[in-house]
């Protein structure tokens, strides 16, 4: 794998925060539509009930498919990293992380850069540069939280455009769909300054 780019999964009822960062890099912003459940809809997933807020998870899945679905036109590029619009650096080196992880994509089909509320003991540690790579013990039987930033290879994103969903929110998608590794300590902070559109409810549109 040679080429990389850079994906933004945004909303335009806030602002792109990670766009701020970026200048200088090249990277595609990706719209996230005002997608709607149909009607009668039910999560049909173990997951489904903890989801506060099924409209804005389904959204953020959606345009997560989006921005692999553009990455998919592009077919020089062999990786994508995708960055949600509230991702902020918390090291000037985090491209250099991105770079080391990507040394490790010929192994693992996802490798976030960003993961919370996880458990230490489920994971074995390798070493990455100043960072260590997780690797779960039990491929598939994960609990991370956070889609904030991850590298996709080419090979593993049509499990995702041709899916649909089903209340399995993105972050559990990521690191449960796919062969997954995880970077610690991130180099992304989850940036809250304007707000949720998962947590809160979102207005109606």
């Amino acid at each position: 794998m040679k080429a990389a780019a850079i994906y933004v999964v945004a909303t335009k009822k806030r602002p792109a925060i990670v766009l701020e960062y970026l200048k200088g890099a090249t990277h595609t912003v990706c719209w996230t539509a005002d997608y709607k459940l149909e009607e009668g809809w039910k999560p049909n997933n173990e997951y489904g009930s903890l989801v506060q807020n099924q409209v804005g998870a389904m959204r953020c899945w959606r345009g997560h498919q989006d921005a692999l679905k553009q990455f998919q036109k592009e077919n020089w590029i062999d990786v994508a990293l995708v960055l949600e619009d509230d991702a902020v650096p918390n090291t000037p080196s985090w491209m250099t992380v991105a770079a080391n992880a990507f040394e490790h994509l010929n192994e693992f089909e996802v490798i976030s850069l960003h993961g919370r509320a996880f458990r230490p003991c489920d994971f074995d540690a390798k070493p990455l540069g100043d960072k260590s790579l997780l690797v779960p013990k039990v491929q598939g039987q994960v609990w991370v939280q956070g889609s904030l930033a991850y590298l996709i290879r080419r090979d593993a994103i049509d499990r995702w455009i041709n899916d649909t969903y089903t209340g399995y929110p993105s972050d559990l998608y990521i690191c449960n769909r796919f062969k997954f590794a995880l970077v610690d300590p991130s180099p992304f902070n989850h940036d809250r300054r304007a707000g949720s559109l998962i947590d809160c409810p979102t207005p109606k549109d």
